[in-house]
């Protein structure tokens, strides 16, 4: 008899999402041949989010020690979807709602496991499922957060920001189309014409319609994810309770709006390949891609120049950028001035603010201690640095953990369809294009990152008069990407925080403004984070726990070592503005899940009394930290604005 042995997940139940509820799994461990069967082992049970055990972004949840195999046996685990003990606030596993996976594992035999000197057997079954009370919406983003993952295992490179989003945004658009569009009660339609939307079939099933236009967008915008795709709309088709009839009209209306769809953003400058004139290598102060390529291509260059979703013109919406706002950017308060203006290139001034910027960048980025440059960091600033990260290609990528926290409060708010269809098209649509502007200032001003300045060729001094050199110097993300400590776009401005700016904007307007809650993180596996607000540092007003966690965002940027203050403020910013934007032009109607919000009549751009401002270090050129025997560092007692 061969020697094998396999398990199969049987049946489970799923604990409520976000809860302190438990699950369970019933499996079967069939065993074969004598260095098997009798032998101890074990049967692992992990939550993932792609599916993969690959020690990231899974949990192990629960685990039963097999003194002894039989040749067949079932066994039940059971489990909670939380890690840190705190059923009173169960919201530690950084889990899409839609779509995470139980992935059983079996291993043992060949005499157990004798210090490590046996070879054993494994075998391990997967299956993908969602949480209760989900929808048809909920578990489709999931599925492209998967998708997105999955891209970045696979090519090392994953779906970055300036696609996903866009991808995101065309989805739930037309969700939107099919289920919440209403001009008769004053919610227009976003993009198909009239005369589709007076040909709705009379049996329409909405549910049935937007899986088929999910599937049909997402296979033709990324198709190297079809597979995953094709088995979304099956499980979710499988889930339908309506007649034959019903399903084939209300999936031909899915597939008309999702043509419509994609006819509209064809020529959307997302295909653009023109090369970028990239700076001239002589030119030390610049961001270029590395290795240098004079005519190359990376990161999006021209993705500053895709066609907005919400606003009605690229001139518009580059309106709302950092660039064409900056001075809009030097908030002036009673205690002291926040200054996230571009004006720090060696040539402006005197050179204070370019010094006093990337100084602080290179003690409160670093990973460890050199001999050149101390750390300044604490806990909890290393924390929120890796907590928001998701720069590694085997994640969900920078937008997916403000989606998961947005899915997951839907989900535990008991949201229809009707109204995640609306709530998400309004979200998606306003970071997308918070992206683009973000996009739009990265390769306007292409100006270097922190690493480029304190170890690589950007820094062309070694005396006082520059930044300290440090040859040594690594930002915090190489924690999690060793080797690269920058990811490959400029720093001026973030898009992380352009994007959770847009996000905590939207999401006040449709759950208030004291909504508290607390999530955890895919990067920084179980760790929870919780949000109550925080009072903004110059003009002294409470702002919402959605504000708060976008302005972490915002901080986690410079405390990772990847950002200067003002790239990663000046957007948190921006991205305010362009989610305030959003909801005051109610494109998709008023909120239906908040009957309060009647829009934002006296907001205007970048208005003081609706504009949270970033709570971020910036170092005096005395600060001893800055001195030997750590840095070159200055003791010129040079003084400045403050933030």
């Amino acid at each position: 008899m061969s020697n094998g042995l396999s398990v199969d997940i049987t049946d489970y139940s799923l604990p409520n999402y976000w809860t302190a509820d438990s699950g369970k799994v019933s499996l079967n461990v069939n065993a074969s041949g004598d260095s098997v069967v009798g032998k101890p082992g074990y049967i692992n049970l992990y939550l993932s989010t792609d599916g993969t055990l690959d020690g990231r972004s899974e949990y192990l949840v629960g685990s039963q020690y097999i003194d002894s195999f039989d040749k067949s046996k079932s066994y039940d685990l059971s489990f909670n979807q939380y890690a840190t003990g705190d059923a009173s606030d169960p919201r530690d596993l950084a889990l899409a709602p839609g779509r995470y996976y139980l992935v059983a594992h079996a291993v043992g035999g060949n005499d157990g496991f004798v210090f490590g000197t046996e070879k054993t057997f494994e075998s391990e079954d997967v299956l993908a499922v969602s949480a209760p009370n989900t929808d048809v919406l909920i578990d489709w983003i999931s599925t492209y957060m998967t998708s997105s993952q999955l891209e970045g295992v696979s090519s090392d490179f994953g779906d970055a920001p300036y696609n996903g989003l866009r991808h995101l945004a065309m989805v739930s658009s037309a969700a939107y189309d099919i289920a919440a569009a209403n001009p008769s009660e004053g919610r227009a339609l976003y993009n198909i014409s009239t005369e589709l939307y007076n040909s709705r079939p009379s049996n329409l099933s909405l549910e049935a319609a937007i899986n088929k236009a999910a599937h049909v967008i997402l296979s033709n915008v990324f198709p190297s994810q079809s597979y995953l795709y094709d088995e979304q709309y099956e499980r979710s088709k499988s889930e339908l309770n309506i007649s034959r009839l019903d399903l084939s009209a209300s999936e031909a209306y899915g597939d008309k709006v999702a043509e419509q769809m994609l006819i509209s953003r064809a020529n959307d400058g997302t295909n653009n390949e023109t090369p970028f004139d990239w700076p001239k290598s002589d030119n030390s102060f610049t961001w270029l891609p590395q290795p240098y390529n004079g005519n190359g291509k990376v990161g999006g260059p021209n993705r500053g120049n895709i066609d907005p979703f919400v606003f009605s013109s690229l001139d518009e919406l580059h309106g709302y950028s950092a660039t064409q706002n900056q001075d809009k950017l030097l908030i002036k308060g009673k205690d002291g001035n926040i200054d996230l203006r571009l004006n720090y290139r060696p040539t402006d001034g005197d050179g204070t603010n370019y010094k006093r910027q990337y100084e602080t960048a290179r003690v409160y980025g670093v990973l460890n201690d050199t001999p050149y440059t101390q750390k300044a960091w604490d806990a909890d600033q290393r924390e929120i640095g890796e907590w928001y990260s998701q720069d590694e290609a085997d994640s969900w990528q920078p937008w997916g953990l403000p989606n998961y926290m947005a899915m997951a409060i839907a989900v535990q708010e008991g949201n229809s369809l009707t109204e995640n269809a609306q709530l998400f098209a309004t979200l998606h649509t306003a970071i997308a294009d918070a992206t683009t502007a973000a996009w739009h200032d990265k390769f306007t001003n292409v100006i270097p990152r922190p690493k480029q300045v304190i170890s690589g060729y950007a820094n062309q001094t070694m005396d006082e008069n520059g930044v300290a050199f440090d040859p040594l110097w690594k930002s915090q993300l190489e924690a999690i990407t060793p080797g690269v400590s920058s990811p490959a776009f400029p720093d001026y401005v973030s898009g992380h925080s352009d994007i959770y700016g847009a996000w905590s904007a939207v999401m006040e307007a449709y759950f208030g403004t004291d909504y508290k809650f607390s999530a955890g993180s895919q990067t920084l596996e179980g760790t929870k984070r919780t949000f109550d607000g925080y009072t903004d540092p110059v003009s002294g007003i409470q702002w919402s726990p959605f504000k708060e966690a976008a302005m972490e965002a915002a901080q986690s940027r410079l405390f990772w070592g990847v950002h200067t203050p003002s790239a990663t403020g000046s957007s948190f910013i921006t991205g305010q503005n362009i989610g305030h934007y959003a909801m005051q032009q109610q494109i998709f109607g008023k909120p239906l899940i908040n009957s309060e919000f009647d829009g934002i009549p006296e907001w205007t751009p970048f208005a003081t009394n609706f504009t949270a401002n970033p709570i971020l270090p910036l170092l005096e050129l005395n600060d001893p930290i800055l001195s030997a025997p750590y840095g070159i560092g200055t003791s010129d007692g040079a003084t400045g604005a403050s933030s």
